[in-house]
């Protein structure tokens, strides 16, 4: 019979291999209550198992995983309107939501604890997925995706990303059984298109990073100063810095080479020095900051400083870093360490163009030249 709890009955559900499980009627209504009790029996005896295992939980049989839970009063309302039949489609069409977290779990085993490849997937997932709204196994597929991608306002390099993570969620669930394909894989990739190489010259720099308030002040010095991708510098504790060599550990994730030691420039050390200076070694550089607070205080700097600044993102810094390095004369081989890259030849296809001319390496030639007469002459 039915009992008190918390303000609302509970009832006992049978089940087929086990003792049966108290269950919440979510009603504080006693005569509810009892109608629950008589539905739980009458299933029982016509041995509706997939039902009440369905509700408790339970493995439909030994050694064999539960496929989810149903709420008891969803069950009564569909026994009580004579839809069980209704009911058991529904709950042979799995829903997949819940599934999310075990998938970004399966991603971060392996690309690593540093790594916010995880986050990200998770985040370009759930504009299709909602968190705790039920999307069923046969809502995903090729006409879904396809307005899916369509209806997301961004461009489409950062599309072909939300079409990378769902599919890597779609072969999550073929691991587990659950798809016999990926549909995603039907889905055309939107273009890649050219690479970005929005830069700003270094006064615009300058002005950048003291347009923003600390942390985010030394955030924007850092990966203008050492090409580091935000990820990474995000990682980055105080361990990280040596100051002698005046150096910075970047954890990147992405590939093996971008786990690498990048060289702070000149200008950009005295903010990572200050920054650093009260912390302990195990202390993070930038605790709690995203990489979506520092994109939105960035885009913030930007719009305030004006003109100059528009369509200047966050990530860009890498590319600033890169052609300011490349027009200084630093080498390929500097450049592609510093950024990460296993080789020069991304660096050679996007900022080769930027190599100092013979004329331009001439002109700086002579200008050192003068500079040393002048300094020898005041010497002497």
């Amino acid at each position: 019979m039915p009992f008190k709890k918390g303000g609302t009955w509970v009832i006992r559900v049978p089940q087929r291999y086990a003792n049966a499980v108290r269950k919440g009627t979510g009603t504080r209504d006693r005569r509810t209550a009892v109608q629950m009790e008589v539905m739980v029996q009458q299933l029982r005896r016509d041995e509706a198992w997939d039902l009440l295992e369905a509700v408790t939980g339970a493995e439909p049989r030994p050694g064999v995983r539960a496929t989810g839970t149903l709420h008891l009063r969803v069950l009564f309302d569909a026994w009580r309107a004579q839809r069980l039949g209704e009911l058991r489609d529904q709950l042979s069409d799995l829903d997949i939501e819940p599934l999310i977290p075990s998938w970004r779990d399966a991603v971060r085993a392996k690309v690593g604890p540093h790594s916010d490849t995880p986050e990200q997937y998770e985040h370009h997932v759930r504009t299709l997925i909602t968190a705790g709204e039920r999307f069923p196994r046969s809502a995903l597929t090729y006409a879904r995706i396809v307005a899916w991608l369509a209806g997301l306002r961004v461009a489409d390099p950062t599309r072909r990303k939300y079409r990378a993570a769902l599919s890597s969620f779609a072969d999550y669930l073929m691991r587990c059984g659950l798809l016999e394909a990926n549909p995603v894989r039907d889905v055309k990739p939107p273009k890649a298109g050219a690479p970005r190489q929005r830069h700003i010259d270094h006064p615009a720099v300058l002005r950048l990073v003291e347009a923003q308030a600390e942390p985010f002040r030394t955030l924007s010095a850092l990966i203008h100063g050492t090409g580091m991708e935000i990820s990474a510098a995000l990682r980055v504790r105080r361990a990280d810095i040596d100051p002698l060599r005046r150096t910075v550990h970047a954890h990147g994730t992405k590939t093996a080479a971008r786990d690498r030691i990048a060289y702070v420039e000149a200008w950009a050390w005295p903010y990572v020095e200050r920054h650093i200076a009260t912390l302990t070694p195990a202390a993070p550089l930038f605790p709690g900051i995203t990489r979506w607070r520092a994109s939105d205080m960035h885009r913030d700097a930007c719009k305030r400083l004006g003109e100059g600044f528009e369509d200047y993102r966050l990530h860009d810094a890498r590319h600033t870093y890169a052609v300011r390095a490349i027009k200084a004369g630093a080498s390929l081989e500097h450049v592609a360490e510093q950024l990460g890259h296993a080789d020069t030849q991304m660096v050679v296809k996007v900022y080769g163009r930027y190599r100092p001319s013979a004329d331009e390496r001439r002109e700086w030639e002579r200008i050192a030249a003068a500079q040393d007469v002048a300094r020898a002459q005041s010497a002497g």
